[in-house]
């Protein structure tokens, strides 16, 4: 309960606030406010994740990616069976916030 607290606490925090572009502008030393910073991630965050397709960009602007990869510790904990219902209970609430919001 407390992994997907943490999940969800993250999503929100990641995707409905303006913690992306300080984390960007603090970690790059960049001034970017929200027009540019999805082009600023498209440029710079372009790189294949495990020699796929899929992209660190990709991955940090898709909700339902980063939830994936989110829910992969549970995996090690609770094992196999419980991930589909650990992301769908994660996603369902992070769209609940996310309409709250």
């Amino acid at each position: 309960m407390i992994l997907l607290s943490f999940n969800i606490m993250f999503l929100v925090i990641w995707f409905l606030t303006d913690f992306k572009i300080h984390f960007i502008n603090t970690i790059f030393r960049r001034d970017l406010d929200n027009s540019n910073i999805n082009e600023y991630i498209n440029l710079h965050f372009n790189h294949r994740i495990l020699w796929t397709d899929f992209t660190i960009a990709g991955l940090i602007s898709c909700p339902f990616c980063l939830g994936v990869w989110l829910s992969i510790p549970s995996i090690f904990i609770f094992g196999w069976q419980i991930f589909p219902v650990f992301y769908i209970a994660q996603m369902l609430l992070f769209g609940l916030v996310k309409k709250l919001n």
